[in-house]
């Protein structure tokens, strides 16, 4: 049987995402968004985009939460944007 290419790139954003997901549903164990939030702003780091899912979480974070998911994942500004955001609605 032949084995599928599957790019690095993809392979890494699988990976955020299901890491992103499991720490989100608490599969495994307790729920942690701010780890969520860290794997999902980490895709961006490997050209995908876990914005969307990312929106759905960061309501129920503090501004605390959601800058120490964007230190974790090298996204502070994203991090940022998300705070400013959730102050400007």
């Amino acid at each position: 049987m032949k084995s599928l290419y599957c790019p690095p790139g993809a392979r890494r954003r699988a990976h955020n995402l299901g890491a992103a997901c499991w720490y989100r549903d608490g599969f495994g164990g307790p729920v942690d968004l701010v780890q969520a939030l860290r794997w999902y702003l980490a895709m961006l780091s490997v050209g995908g985009d876990g914005t969307h899912e990312a929106h759905q979480i960061v309501p129920m974070m503090t501004n605390d939460e959601i800058h120490e998911a964007g230190r974790l994942a090298g996204r502070i500004s994203e991090a940022d944007v998300f705070v400013v955001r959730r102050h400007a609605d």
